[in-house]
């Protein structure tokens, strides 16, 4: 009798779940019952976020808007769709909290479509809403139809495979223009639906490799594509041009001392939009200062206040000398980990910590006396280049001149690029950690990742 032959065994499907130390709120768990992308991803996968999430979810209901996205939400089958829909929510939740009202949800624009709000400011009509919501994954596939076309099937191939895997890979790189990506889809999938009626706004909130946010020279480069739309002359649909639109907010919700959201802002107004069309001053005004109360956020933040590097230069040393002059025994540490005995009263124990910067339960021998170290919670690696960790220092063994807390935290905002690609990397950033531990001038360290990468003066 022959035999039936068996079909190859499938590997086993991994549903993934948010990690047991994140607290779900109960409308972030009706959001999670039923949705037909979870399991992809660890959704929500850090505490900030997800009382973020829970936030947005109570104004929604507020608003009496909650059980329509949530239908819509659970329907989508991607978590690229669900956070799309998720900023969507974000911006009318900040739009209210910056006093806006809500008129209208999913008003009609032009011929069949539909905008995600109407909104209503203080001495000004009523204003037409678009979010996009850009992702990282175009950013792998040819902007032009023609060099889309142009591709082997193998490049096509290897592009979509790349597509299926992780935003952020260690050693991936390569150029980046988030102006130019954003604009695409506002050109493309937002002008179509603005209308000459009334006053249109355009808000974008990326997930792209980079954001716009803060681009140096963004306004240029922004009201050059609305003055010279760049078409792609091949896709008859891209014909649409600016003059219905009144401007486009970029928004970032990012973490600020992993308490809270903060939303980075950036406005470009179209100064070749139609009267009917063009945003009315006071929503001008606000939204002009959004941008520079965002852009000051950070000179505000350490403004008096030490700079790690001062303390470092106090020491006179610079980041040649720190292998031998300061930590000897780096290198074993970076090569091997921390010993056993170094590794007592870890409190958390993170994967990409443990990878490329293991300092969980190291022993710190400064000024102040001896201090072990702890991670607080995992590394936050939301954003694009930069990982932030999260770290606890008890002090075991006091200076007697010490007068300080005995225990401190310390929020270090890192670069994965630097910890690929310079092998100091780790030992400078041990030395950044020494002279935190060396003063009690600075209380939380913040900087480190955006002075890095401060133009220097002379440069």
């Amino acid at each position: 009798m022959p035999q039936r032959k068996s079909s190859p065994q499938r590997a086993p499907v991994v549903s993934l779940a948010p990690p047991a130390y994140v607290r779900i709120g109960a409308l972030t768990q009706q959001l999670l019952s039923g949705a037909r992308w979870r399991g992809l991803d660890q959704f929500p996968a850090w505490q900030i976020w997800a009382d973020d999430v829970e936030q947005v979810l109570r104004f929604l209901q507020a608003e009496g808007r909650l059980a329509e996205f949530l239908t819509m939400i659970q329907g989508v089958r991607t978590p690229q769709h669900r956070n799309a829909c998720l900023a969507e929510a974000r911006v009318a939740f900040h739009l209210v909290q910056n006093g806006f009202r809500i008129v209208q949800w999913e008003p009609p624009g032009e011929g069949i479509t539909k905008g995600e709000v109407m909104v209503s400011f203080p001495d000004s009509p009523d204003i037409f809403v678009e979010v996009k919501h850009p992702g990282w994954q175009g950013e792998h596939m040819p902007r032009r139809t023609a060099d889309l076309q142009r591709l082997s099937a193998q490049a096509r191939q290897q592009r979509l495979a790349r597509i299926r895997q992780d935003k952020y890979l260690d050693g991936d790189g390569g150029p980046v223009a988030p102006h130019v990506v954003a604009m695409d889809v506002v050109r493309r999938n937002a002008l179509p639906k603005l209308t000459d009626r009334r006053p249109n706004l355009v808000i974008v909130v990326d997930d792209l490799q980079v954001t716009p946010v803060g681009l140096p020279g963004l306004a240029d480069l922004v009201e050059r594509e609305f003055s010279r739309p760049d078409h792609d002359p091949d896709d008859p649909n891209d014909v649409f041009t600016y003059e219905r639109l009144g401007g486009v907010l970029f928004l970032q919700p990012e973490p600020e001392n992993n308490k809270t959201i903060h939303y980075r802002a950036d406005f470009v107004q179209n100064p070749g939009a139609l009267p009917d069309c063009a945003l009315p001053p006071p929503v001008k005004a606000l939204l002009s200062d959004m941008r520079e109360k965002s852009r000051m956020r950070i000179e505000q933040k350490y403004a008096g206040r030490p700079s790690v590097f001062d303390v470092l230069r106090s020491k006179q040393l610079t980041r040649p000398h720190l292998v031998f002059e300061v930590f000897g025994e780096t290198a074993p540490l970076l090569q091997g980990g921390c010993s056993a005995a170094g590794r007592l009263g870890v409190g958390f124990v993170d994967s990409f910590a443990e990878r490329h910067w293991p300092v969980a339960g190291r022993q710190f021998l400064s000024r102040t006396g001896i201090w072990i170290c702890d991670l607080t919670g995992p590394v936050d690696v939301s954003g694009v280049d930069r990982r932030t960790f999260y770290l606890r220092f008890n002090q075991i063994e006091p200076d007697r001149r010490w007068t300080g807390p005995t225990v401190r935290t310390l929020e270090l905002r890192t670069s994965l690029n630097s910890f690929t690609h310079d092998p100091h990397y780790g030992p400078w950033l041990l030395l950044v950690v020494d002279g935190f531990l060396d003063t009690d001038e600075i209380d939380r360290i913040q900087e480190v990742y955006e002075i890095e990468r401060a133009p220097r003066a002379g440069a």
